[in-house]
């Protein structure tokens, strides 16, 4: 069995030679690199037997921590062949004939927007004034959101934001979407308005990782000024988001008569760090599982498979162990091995499909929704309502069919 400073060893070593190996496929997707060795360092430096209270023992297997290893790897397989097709590309801009329509689509991303953050903001008002660990009490037992589908329409216009962010770069690349470029960047902030009754901080992450992520592929095309611009819109935002998550994470976490330093550290590296400690557990210890209809609800909707409403036994349950934790607390080895190999290769037959047909605009709407599942795969599963399944699904699906709206200049 391994102790928490062997797991960081043979994470770092196995994503160590893999970054060495992968180096020069490495175009746009080396920042990913940069959260998994963050990730595998803390059992190094940090002293996390004492630090990490996942509710059970501190031992952990060499098996399940190699397979964590590969698994992750295993989820930039589709962003390596995106980086593979996508080098072709030289310039990509609407055509002016579709301006007009594109227009109008920011327009009306925009209101919705502009809705969902006026409808949730009493509610986030709220959240913070609670504080985030009343509210991540109160939760267990009753949504600070009131069921209606009014709220369903604001909280899933934030799951659009990987859509926002992208419409975001392309209003560079042309003058009669500038006047949209502020509007799409305050409205592709709407998850973390919504999310704020919940006093979540996912949002915090996410979206700029999205944003910096989806930057790497359009520097590449935009003219220096419109840098400029994206980064100067870089340099205001980020220091109020990072003000905003350690208010959050400090309401959350600090006690007094605890040690601060561990507790700034915990709520904030911690978010990062406790992923291959809680999948380990995970598959040690968890044996009655949540079954299809809970963690796939799409599936378990067609399927009629019902979710077995099972309760969290133990403490690692509440923590985040990556997507594939929550794979394998469906039904055990064969939703975790299955459900790992259709991330892994959908992804990438989609990629595949756009590269042939040269539809590289649908590529990018793609690529922008994988990078979100990515990112936020890093810590939990993002299949949350169905309508939201749905909405994501018919975006990939109408993406088939973008390649007239865009001029691509291939090199």
């Amino acid at each position: 069995m391994l102790s928490h400073k062997d797991v960081s060893i043979v994470l770092l070593v196995i994503w160590g030679i893999a970054f060495i190996v992968l180096n020069k496929r490495l175009v746009t997707s080396k920042v990913y690199f940069v959260l998994l060795f963050l990730m595998g360092l803390a059992g190094l430096i940090l002293p996390l037997d004492h630090w990490l209270d996942i509710g059970t023992n501190n031992d952990f297997n060499i098996f399940i921590i190699v397979l964590f290893a590969f698994l992750m790897l295993g989820s930039i397989i589709p962003w390596l062949k995106f980086d593979h097709y996508f080098s072709k590309v030289k310039a990509i801009y609407f055509k002016p004939e579709f301006e007009n329509s594109i227009s109008v689509l920011m327009l009306a991303l925009i209101i919705l927007g502009v809705y969902a953050i006026l409808y949730t903001l009493p509610y986030a008002v709220i959240g913070y004034r609670m504080g985030g660990a009343d509210v991540r009490d109160s939760i267990r037992y009753d949504s600070p959101l009131p069921s209606s589908p009014l709220t369903t329409i604001a909280v899933g216009v934030g799951f659009l934001a990987p859509i926002y962010i992208l419409l975001f770069f392309f209003s560079f690349t042309s003058t009669r979407f500038r006047r949209f470029t502020i509007p799409l960047f305050l409205t592709s902030l709407s998850y973390l308005v919504s999310s704020a009754p919940f006093q979540a901080r996912d949002g915090f992450i996410m979206i700029p990782l999205t944003y910096y992520f989806l930057y790497q592929v359009f520097k590449g095309y935009l003219p220096e000024q419109s840098l400029k611009t994206i980064k100067k819109i870089g340099k205001t935002t980020i220091p109020i988001l990072i003000a905003f998550l350690l208010i959050i994470t400090i309401d959350r976490f600090y006690v007094k008569e605890g040690n601060p330093w561990e507790q700034l550290i915990s709520g904030t590296w911690g978010y990062l760090y406790q992923q291959p400690y809680v999948f380990d557990q995970t598959i040690q210890h968890q044996s009655i599982f949540y079954g299809i209809g809970n963690r796939f609800p799409l599936l378990g909707y067609f399927f009629g498979i019902e979710s077995t409403g099972k309760l969290m036994d133990f403490q690692f349950e509440w923590m985040f162990g990556s997507m594939y934790a929550s794979f394998y607390s469906a039904t055990g080895w064969s939703s975790l091995i299955l459900a790992s190999l259709f991330f892994f290769f959908s992804w990438t037959i989609v990629f595949q499909m756009m590269s042939t047909r040269q539809n590289f605009l649908g590529m990018l709407v793609v690529f922008s929704i994988y990078l979100f599942f990515l990112v936020s795969g890093l810590f939990y599963l993002r299949l949350c309502a169905i309508s939201i399944t749905i909405t994501y699904l018919v975006i990939i699906f109408l993406a088939f069919f973008l390649k007239k709206y865009a001029v691509v200049e291939l090199k």
